[in-house]
């Protein structure tokens, strides 16, 4: 009875591995398919990579084409231009080594603005003419 129930139990393990082996097998081939599909995108996304790489040094390089194509047609502008600056003059700017208290007492100014000339604060209200044109109104109704 003993060596029965040997051979029953064997019988029935021996039955669950093969059930279990299949089982396993259907796995590992899911898995092994899953992982080529997986493989496969890896590869097409290196290879667009490599490919978006490219166009990126293109596009970069015709941006700095561009950019030194407008910085040419600025300094062929300029050139263009300076011919007609370089007769054009500035005088040069100066109180001739004279005293600056000489030029503060004849510009009656304290000597703080520029060139002697007395500037005004930019934040003083200007003042309408509205006074003026109401008594213009007035001497029409009249």
């Amino acid at each position: 009875m003993k060596e029965q129930l040997k051979e029953f139990v064997v019988e029935a393990l021996s039955s669950n591995l093969d059930a279990m082996k299949g089982v396993f097998n259907t796995v590992v081939n899911n898995l092994i398919e899953k992982n080529d599909a997986l493989e496969a995108m890896v590869t097409t996304w290196k290879e667009k990579i490599v490919e978006l790489k490219g166009e990126l040094t293109v596009y970069k390089g015709i941006n700095e084409l561009t950019k030194a194509t407008i910085e040419a047609e600025s300094f062929v502008k300029l050139g263009c231009k300076k011919d007609k600056f370089d007769s054009f003059k500035l005088k040069e700017m100066s109180n001739g080594g004279g005293n600056h208290e000489e030029e503060h007492d004849k510009n009656n100014n304290d000597g703080s603005a520029m060139n002697g000339v007395n500037m005004k604060p930019h934040n003083e209200k200007k003042k309408t003419n509205d006074h003026l044109r109401s008594k213009k109104n007035e001497k029409k109704l009249i």
